[in-house]
């Protein structure tokens, strides 16, 4: 494993991947767990990329290093994915090369379930890619904040709040009694409002339920990293491996015929995907490299 890996965000993305998981084998005993899942996703992600925007902000090659590494991350295994493939895709193949397809599925009205179905998310998460390197950088570090909390009031699955937990770790340390208090008061509104929900498509869950969602997250993302919480070996190993799991358990699933059957064998892709594709390919993309720079032996 990478050095430079933070055991308790893969344990964290071990959660969000489990839930995922869970809810797609499992429908009937985990009906909520697949969104859970997905919004922790979108608040780490949120969390890690934030984080790594305000970091490098003002650095020479801030958006080509960004967009390199996140290519190196995203694109390899889930254009082998499209391109491998034993089943057919849901929609034309142009929707997926551009990520538009969460905007066709939800014009369309049809419901997600196909085994390419969680790659809404991914396009969400691409979507979020385009727009958040500018906010970064075009906006003063010591103006975020309201800025980012404007943007969450406005967007119940926008990544603002996460973004705003990162500014918080950097420069702020809040004390540990605020931290709970913040844990406790978004728990409680997690609760009454996601919990509550009638139907994933409520008014009450899209107006305020995803937001509470978010935020309860959030805030215990942060008492986690505040606390230095060191995560679980079995959560981490799954957090690892969560890009190429997430990508094709459906498809497993599917194809074999059997939910169980299907996630061990996904299970086992991923592990090889991240061995000899994933973890190389990350490797090479965060080698700082010039396409226009000359051979050391032509310098003059």
């Amino acid at each position: 494993m990478s050095p430079q890996r933070n055991p308790a965000l893969d344990a964290v993305r071990g959660v969000a991947i489990s839930c995922v998981v869970l809810a797609h084998c499992f429908p009937d005993s985990f009906p909520r767990g697949g969104l859970v899942g997905v919004d922790l996703f979108f608040v780490l992600s949120g969390f890690l990329i934030g984080g790594n925007l305000m970091d490098r902000k003002g650095q020479p090659g801030y958006f080509a290093d960004f967009y390199r590494r996140r290519a190196f991350r995203i694109l390899p295994l889930y254009l082998l994915l499209l391109v491998v493939t034993p089943l057919a895709l849901s929609q034309p193949l142009w929707h997926y090369l551009t990520f538009t397809q969460n905007f066709w599925w939800a014009w369309s009205g049809n419901d997600l379930t196909g085994w390419d179905a969680p790659t809404w998310s991914l396009a969400v998460e691409e979507q979020f890619y385009a727009v958040a390197p500018f906010l970064v950088a075009l906006v003063p570090l010591a103006r975020l904040p309201p800025v980012l909390i404007g943007l969450a009031a406005l967007a119940p699955l926008c990544r603002a709040i996460a973004m705003l937990v990162a500014w918080i770790v950097r420069f702020w340390r809040p004390r540990p009694g605020v931290v709970l208090a913040a844990v406790l008061v978004t728990g409680v509104g997690f609760v009454c409002t996601v919990g509550n929900a009638a139907t994933r498509s409520s008014i009450q869950l899209w107006g305020a339920g995803y937001t509470m969602e978010a935020a309860f997250f959030a805030s215990m993302l942060l008492a986690l990293v505040m606390q230095g919480w060191r995560g679980n070996p079995v959560l981490g190993w799954l957090g690892v491996r969560a890009y190429g799991l997430y990508l094709t358990h459906t498809l497993m699933m599917v194809w074999t015929g059997n939910n169980i059957i299907g996630v061990g064998a996904s299970l086992v892709v991923s592990a090889i995907a991240w061995r000899y594709l994933e973890e190389p390919l990350i490797r090479f993309g965060k080698k700082p490299f010039d396409l226009f720079a000359r051979p050391a032996g032509l310098a003059s």
